[in-house]
């Protein structure tokens, strides 16, 4: 702002204050308000100039809206209902896949939870027919689970399993085992191996998926799955896989199967 041209260089500065009494500060002073406090709004007010300028809005402030609006009504996170009715039929169909992927298989003319051998044929020299000594010596002997073949890996589990089925009863290896051609032992599928006696007992869906394991073939399944094969539910890091249901029987069932003895 400029100043008179006679204050311009002095350092003189007018402080005069106007008074007014109380007829002239009426005549001034707007006495027609009638509050000094904001009006207090409320939610409808707002909907009705939202709904009012809605299409006059940018596309930003409805994103903002809606947003603050699923944080507060939701404060745990939105799903939409028709997600929540996918995932549950979604699960539906994973555990009927479940369900048809452990039922039981069969091979024609060898039972499951019954043994077989490659029929080595009798001794050259005596003309004895002796598995015990095959076993002994290593040869492979296998268990039949859900149609595959499950190898012994050693002669004490072997004797171990066999006691269990026999329930102790004195049975000759001989009229124990199915001895076969060695074209039918390589015909069979091969199963998860039974290195000691407590392997006998796993599900029949582990026998069928294998080489795959259960917690890849069940990784994108629900929960309750999970933990019926004795695997941690998702996200759980103190889960107790001892909890394994032992549902199927795998090779617990002592009464299957036929009398031993040589298969063509």
């Amino acid at each position: 702002m400029s100043q008179p041209a006679h204050l311009k260089y002095s350092t003189h500065i007018p402080l005069d204050k106007k008074f007014y009494g109380v007829k002239k500060a009426l005549e001034i002073l707007d006495e027609e308000f009638n509050e000094f406090a904001l009006k207090k709004r409320n939610y409808q007010e707002f909907f009705i100039h939202y709904n009012k300028y809605f299409y006059q809005l940018d596309e930003l402030f409805h994103t903002y809206v809606l947003a603050k609006s699923i944080e507060i009504a939701y404060p745990e996170g939105y799903t939409h209902p028709k997600e929540l009715e996918l995932k549950d039929l979604e699960n539906q169909l994973l555990m009927l896949h479940e369900q048809i992927t452990a039922v039981e298989k069969h091979i024609q003319f060898i039972p499951n939870h019954s043994f077989i051998m490659q029929d080595f044929g009798v001794d050259e020299e005596d003309g004895a027919f002796d598995p015990t000594s095959w076993l002994k010596g290593g040869e492979e002997v296998y268990y039949i689970q859900s149609s595959k073949k499950r190898k012994i890996t050693d002669y004490q589990t072997y004797l171990n399993v066999k006691s269990r089925l026999t329930k102790g009863a004195l049975k000759s290896d001989k009229n124990f085992i199915n001895f076969v051609h060695i074209n039918t032992v390589n015909k069979i599928s091969s199963g998860p191996p039974i290195n000691m006696f407590s392997d006998l007992s796993i599900s029949n869906l582990e026998v069928n998926i294998y080489p795959q394991t259960l917690e890849d073939f069940l990784q994108e399944y629900p929960d309750s799955i999970r933990v019926k094969y004795g695997l941690k539910p998702s996200g759980d890091s103190d889960f107790n896989s001892s909890a394994r249901i032992l549902y199927e029987g795998g090779g617990s069932n002592e009464d299957e199967g036929q009398e031993p003895g040589r298969v063509g």
